[in-house]
């Protein structure tokens, strides 16, 4: 008889767990699947922003442009990333583990260890909105300006 009764205290919390979580409202995911034209085009984009922050950089005496480099360029696959996933799951797909994941499946992430891509994730967000907000030498244009594909995939 007492096996009974915790049987059903177990089934009345989670009926309760249940009821709970959906009286949070937590959002089904939707994924929207982009078409491979729309991928082509970001990638592209990231390519053409690296070429840009080359262009912008590299006739500078700049001591550490390797190292320059290399956060630039990680960050023009987080953001690459990121315009795919939204464009995919919408701004649930905004995440720094979900980015980190997605750029370890696609392979760019360089010769970063496992464990330190998630934490360069969160820099290379910051890079992000500076590049997209701040031009070279006080120019009104931006290091990377906005990119538009129409629907979005």
């Amino acid at each position: 008889m007492a096996a009974d009764e915790d049987e059903g205290v177990k089934a009345q919390r989670e009926r309760w767990r249940l009821a709970k979580r959906a009286q949070r409202g937590v959002p089904a995911i939707t994924v929207r699947p982009v078409s491979d034209q729309f991928k082509l085009a970001v990638l592209a984009e990231r390519d053409r922003r690296l070429k840009r922050s080359y262009r912008d950089w590299a006739v500078l005496d700049y001591p550490d442009f390797d190292q320059l480099w290399r956060k630039r360029s990680f960050a023009a696959s987080v953001w690459a990333a990121k315009t795919l996933l939204v464009a995919e799951f919408g701004d649930v797909g905004n995440s720094p583990t979900r980015i980190a994941c997605w750029l370890r499946d696609e392979g760019f992430v360089g010769d970063y260890a496992k464990e330190s891509v998630r934490p360069l994730v969160y820099e290379a967000r910051k890079i992000i909105a500076t590049l997209e907000r701040v031009g070279m030498k006080g120019g009104a244009e931006p290091f990377w300006p906005p990119f538009s594909f129409g629907d979005g995939g």
